[in-house]
Parts: C-alpha cells; sequence; structure tokens
C-alpha cells in the first residue's frame, strides 16, 4: 500500500483527532440505559490499548456507533423474550463465586458488535491478563507487573526512552516464567503489520497494514525500538513524548501461548484457547469453559499476588467464577435477590435503587464518570459572562448529588464535581468551581441585573435586545439520573430567575440532534457564521474525568471536530499541547489545572465557563447479604471490574 505523506502529527494533534472519533461514538450511546452504565462513557477492548480519556469517553473499539442493546431501546428482542421465561443455569460449583451479568459477548476479543461498547469483555479479560500499570481506587496509575515506576528520560533530541524493569518471580498460569521477552512480543503482535515511519515508528494516519484489530494505537504508534536487556528490564524508545505512556501494555500476552502471529493470537483470544486449552493468565483467573449462557473461570493457582491488593489464592473461599449471562440487568437483580447469582454490577437507575429486595445490598462502585452541563456560547444570553455565572451561582451541587441518596459517600462526592479534568478523591483535584456547592439565587439575580436584564410582571427576566431569559435544556428523556438531575437543576435555575423548556429526546437523539449536529457543529467551528447557532443551549450528559487528566482537552480546541460549545481560544490550544508535552509528571499536572480553569472559569477569559461538571456518576455493584459477607473495593472504568480482585470477596 502507498505511504501517506504530510509529516508527523504532534501526540496532541493525535489525541484531538482520536477524541473526535471517540464523541461520535459518544453520541451512539452515550445517552441510552446501557445495561451497565447508562452514561455514555463505557469502552469494550480490554485489549492493550492506551486507556486514555479518549478512550473513557468512547463507547467501543471502533469509531461506528454501537447500535442500541434491547435494554437501551425499551424493546426486546425475541430471544431475549424466550431466555427470560427459560432461564435455567447449572449449579455452580462449591466455591465458586456467582455472578449474574446482562451482556453475553460472541467472544473475548475486540471484534465483537454485540458486546457494543460495554464492559463485559473488559471486566472478564482484566481478571485473566495483567498488565504493566493498573488502576487503583484513588485513580492513580500505580505499577502491576512492574517492580516500580518506569523511568523517562527526555533526550535533546526530544526523542523519549522509558525503561521498566518488571516485578521478580512473574509465572503464567501454566508454571512458565512471565518476563520482559513477552512484553516485546505483545508489541510486536499489536504492531505487525503497521506501515512505519524512517525512524521506525508506526506511520500515525491511519492503522493500515496493521494485523491485529485494534481501533486506535495512539502512543504505541511513537515507539521506534524495543530492547530487551534481561527477564525483567527493558526499555522502549519513542519519537516523542506521549502523556498517556502508563496506559500503553495494559495486557501482556504469553510469548510460549498465544500464537506466532497477529492473526493467530487475534483468532485465540477470541476463545481464550489455543489447540483447545485454555491460554495462560497471568491474572487471579484461568480460562474454565463457555456454554449455554454461562461461563466459568477457576482460580490461577499459580497467582504470583496483586499489586494492588494483598490477597492469597490460600484462605480466600473463592475456587472460581461462573458468569450467568442474563437477559437484563432486572433478571440480574432478580436473580440476587432470589440467592441464585450473589452479585450483578447494574447501572445507576434511580427507580431500581429504590425498589431493591431487602436481601440485595447496593454498594456504589468509584466510576470515571460524572454528568456535566455544556453551555452553548453561541447563545444570545449565555453568550454574556454575566449569565453564565448566575447559572452557575444558581446551582446546588450537594442537592444534585442527594438525588443518589445512600450512594453519597460511595462512589459519589456529597459537594459533586468541580472540575472537568480530575475527580474529586484523585490526587490533585481542585474545585474550580466552589460557588455550585450551595446555591445563592440571589447572587445569580444579581448578576443578571448586572447584565442589563430587567424583571417583568409575570417574574421573568429580560433584556432590551435578547429578549426574555429563556434556555432550552437538553437530556436524554430515558435516563432516570439524567431527568432527576435535569429536574432540579431546573427548580434551582427558575429559583434565579432564569426560564426553563426541557427538550428532551429519548436515546442518543438529543446530541445527535443537538450539540453534535452537522449544523450545530458547523456553527461551533465558525462562531456562527455558518451552520445553526440555535439549535441547541443547555445540554447534560456524561464525561469521562480520569485517570489521566489532560487528553480530553481536544474537546475544547478550536476545530478538533469535538467542541460543540463554540469555544475558540488559540491560547488554550496551544497551552493544552504544551501540556501534553511535559514529561514531569508534577508539571504536567500543575499545566493541566491551568488548562481547567480556561474551561470552568473566566481567569482566563470572558469566553470561559462554559462547562459546568456537576456529580459523579457511579456503577452499582449489588450483592445478596446471605450469601457473601464482604466484597473488595472495586475499580471501574474502561476497564476494571469484579475480577481483578475476585480473591477479595467473601462466601458465607
Amino acid at each position: 500500500m502507498p505511504r501517506r505523506s504530510g509529516g508527523r502529527r504532534s501526540a496532541s494533534h493525535r489525541s484531538a483527532a482520536r477524541l473526535a472519533i471517540a464523541v461520535l461514538v459518544l453520541i451512539g450511546s452515550a445517552c441510552s440505559q446501557s445495561t451497565l452504565s447508562a452514561n455514555g462513557s463505557e469502552t469494550s477492548s480490554g485489549e492493550p490499548a492506551t486507556g486514555s480519556n479518549a478512550d473513557l469517553l468512547g463507547d467501543s473499539d471502533s469509531s461506528i456507533a454501537p447500535a442500541e442493546t434491547a435494554e437501551e431501546s425499551g424493546d426486546s428482542s425475541e430471544d431475549d423474550v424466550d431466555r427470560s421465561s427459560t432461564l435455567t443455569f447449572e449449579p455452580a460449583p462449591a466455591g465458586y463465586l456467582v455472578w449474574a451479568h446482562a451482556v453475553e459477548p460472541i467472544g473475548l476479543s475486540i471484534i465483537d458488535p454485540v458486546d457494543g461498547g460495554l464492559y463485559t469483555t473488559a471486566w472478564i479479560r482484566e481478571g485473566l491478563l495483567e498488565g504493566l500499570y493498573r488502576v487503583d481506587s484513588e485513580w492513580e496509575q500505580i505499577p502491576e507487573l512492574l517492580a516500580d515506576d518506569a523511568s523517562v528520560v527526555v533526550n535533546s533530541n526530544k526523542t523519549v526512552s522509558i525503561t521498566y524493569r518488571l516485578r521478580p518471580g512473574l509465572t503464567w498460569s501454566d508454571g512458565e516464567p512471565l518476563t520482559a521477552a513477552d512484553v516485546e512480543y505483545t508489541h510486536r503482535i499489536l504492531m505487525e503489520g503497521c506501515l512505519k515511519e524512517a525512524d521506525g515508528s508506526t506511520i500515525d494516519v491511519s492503522n493500515e497494514g496493521c494485523v491485529y484489530p485494534m481501533s486506535d494505537r495512539t502512543g504505541y504508534d511513537l515507539v521506534t525500538s524495543f530492547a530487551v536487556a534481561d527477564d525483567v528490564t527493558f526499555t522502549v524508545s519513542m519519537a516523542a513524548f506521549y502523556p498517556d505512556w502508563r496506559s500503553l501494555y495494559s495486557q501482556i500476552f504469553a510469548a510460549h501461548a498465544f500464537g506466532d502471529d497477529a492473526s493467530t493470537v487475534a483468532a485465540n483470544l477470541v476463545t481464550m484457547t489455543a489447540r483447545g486449552q485454555p491460554l495462560p493468565s497471568s491474572g487471579p483467573l484461568v480460562w474454565q469453559d463457555w456454554g449455554d449462557h454461562s461461563m466459568r473461570l477457576r482460580v490461577n493457582e499459580n497467582y504470583h499476588g496483586s499489586a494492588v491488593v494483598d490477597e492469597a489464592v490460600e484462605g480466600s473461599g473463592i475456587a472460581g467464577v461462573q458468569i450467568n449471562f442474563v437477559p437484563d440487568t432486572g433478571t440480574a437483580v432478580a436473580e440476587v435477590a432470589a440467592g441464585a447469582a450473589d452479585l450483578a454490577i447494574v447501572g445507576s437507575d434511580l427507580d431500581m435503587l429504590a425498589s431493591l429486595d431487602p436481601l440485595v445490598t447496593a454498594v456504589g462502585l468509584p466510576a470515571v464518570e460524572f454528568e456535566h452541563l455544556g453551555l452553548n456560547l453561541l447563545n444570545p444570553h449565555l453568550s454574556d459572562p454575566l449569565i453564565r455565572q448566575a447559572v452557575v451561582r444558581a446551582m446546588d451541587r450537594t442537592d444534585l448529588a442527594a438525588v443518589y441518596g445512600d450512594l453519597v459517600g460511595q462512589g459519589v462526592s456529597a459537594e459533586g464535581v468541580g472540575n472537568m479534568f480530575w475527580l474529586p478523591g484523585q490526587s490533585g483535584y481542585r474545585d474550580h468551581q466552589p460557588e455550585a456547592v450551595t446555591a445563592d439565587p440571589t447572587g445569580a439575580v444579581e448578576l443578571i441585573e448586572e447584565a442589563g436584564y430587567l424583571r417583568t410582571g409575570d417574574g421573568s427576566y429580560r433584556h432590551p435586545e435578547r429578549g426574555t431569559l429563556f434556555l432550552r435544556f437538553l437530556t436524554n428523556s430515558g435516563d432516570s439520573v439524567r431527568l432527576a438531575l435535569q429536574a432540579e437543576l431546573t427548580d434551582q435555575l427558575t429559583a434565579a430567575g432564569f426560564e426553563i423548556r426541557t427538550d428532551n429526546r429519548n436515546g442518543g437523539a438529543y446530541l445527535t440532534e443537538g450539540p453534535f449536529s452537522s449544523e450545530a457543529m458547523e456553527a461551533s467551528g465558525s462562531g456562527g457564521a455558518n451552520g445553526r447557532p440555535d439549535i441547541w443551549d443547555m445540554v447534560l450528559f456524561a464525561w469521562a474525568g480520569g485517570p489521566w487528566p489532560g487528553l480530553q482537552s481536544g474537546a475544547f480546541r478550536a476545530n478538533s471536530g469535538a467542541n460543540p460549545y463554540g469555544y475558540d481560544n488559540p491560547e488554550f490550544d496551544a497551552e493544552s499541547s504544551r501540556c501534553d508535552g511535559l514529561a514531569d509528571d508534577v508539571e504536567r499536572a500543575a499545566c493541566y489545572q491551568e488548562l481547567d480553569t480556561f474551561v470552568t472559569t473566566l481567569e482566563r477569559g470572558e469566553d470561559g465557563l462554559f462547562v459546568v461538571p456537576l456529580v459523579e456518576r457511579p456503577q452499582v455493584l449489588v450483592y445478596n447479604s446471605e450469601r457473601l459477607s464482604g466484597v473488595p473495593s472495586i475499580v471501574d472504568g474502561s476497564t476494571g471490574g469484579p475480577l481483578p480482585d475476585v480473591l477479595g470477596f467473601s462466601l458465607r
């Protein structure tokens, strides 16, 4: 195939382009009532990918938005109806944890159209294959297979060398040692056939020629060489610094067993077997079998132990896991209530949580998603920074968080979220909108009047040129959490003098027909000169906030293809590129903190304060309190789920 020309783009430009694709995917299912999260931030790959915020924004591993599941659309397929009425599973072996789960994948690989961006494949794979780093409950990327944090050296020519050292004594489940050669093999499989630049890195404008199926190779494409020094030490050289480098090599393959080439590895990973035998694992579980809508994974007796949780195979009480794939979330919860299953992980549907059986305990899982309000800077009212200030001043994030009830304090901060780049509890988090923690309707009114609005006889505010202070408020009409937040926000803004009309759509239509419609995006990119700037005013949807601050800044760059807000600030664009290139973690984090003030405050210009982070959106684990005596701290996100730390569960 012909090579593409045009030169290598910077890492920040690749991140922006990548985010544009991810947002297109977000539109497809961000706002649907998905089986697992109903929040628009699910990812499905579980493949060794970057795991950046762009991934977390996206809902699948392809740039094509997945079709709605039966639960998302409100319809049930014939197969779902039949299975619901004849639901039977083989009894789990003694000591097996039973997980009722609503989405059954076709196979455990990235090529799975039915999985549709949900967590199923990623969560299962995460219990089988470990990576160089993982994420802990504070959203820090910490060494998993590594003995310590890798060292990064930026050379005088701006190339980068990263030296890693594995934990000593690592083994695969079949007893073979896990070494640096396995990591090098993983890299070779991922990049097999990809077109190369002259410096040895991968051409970064496409995946042309690549054999292994990955939708995105950002970060990997910068690697120019991979040098193994000994069994535990290896160095990766890169053409430029990549800020999310710790997310690379998130699952390592076994060189002695996974296959001789990329196509064979991809095929073997669909069934987690090779030549009829389970692929060896590095995680706490080993593949066992899968049939009749039920999957079994047994404990890895050669497990070298988690780098995060102090656990041992002996005495854990867990011999394995049986996953029973049920038709829908309601069935999963019913199975837990009936004692037919130990646990299920469900979305934060408020109606479901309000009607749980007394034997079912709900635990909020910290997740990387939060709800936020986007404001259209091209709207005549919202173009005035005083009015945007009044919107924030009128809000009460404490009351917004209260819609979650008992989950406040479990994956949900009582004070909500005040930063678009960090989450509460994450190292470095700062609340850049503290005025929204408690409502100040009097202060909001003062700002409205300062902007030249006068109160009319009917109590509304009117501007001599802009007219009545009226805003349309878009969100997903099928999402119980968003509807509750929208209702509370509407009351808060109305109390401050705003006239609000809800203008909702079911599923993702409120985005595709609103801020991400072609006409609205054209208006955003042209400052209102082209397209239609009047399609939307305010929108409520989910955002991925961590644990990798900064990579989502492409959503605020001008003409990134992912910016619907009408924001165009050359200083922000330049500064975000500079932040992405800072190799020092502390310096880069400080730079990203400043970036956040561009978009959540007016400190860096009167065009700021156009996004308002609100509250976290947790996943919920429900378990039968008669069958389980305890559950571990589970990390949610693009991977995570209950299996990486499965030995922390306690069966009664």
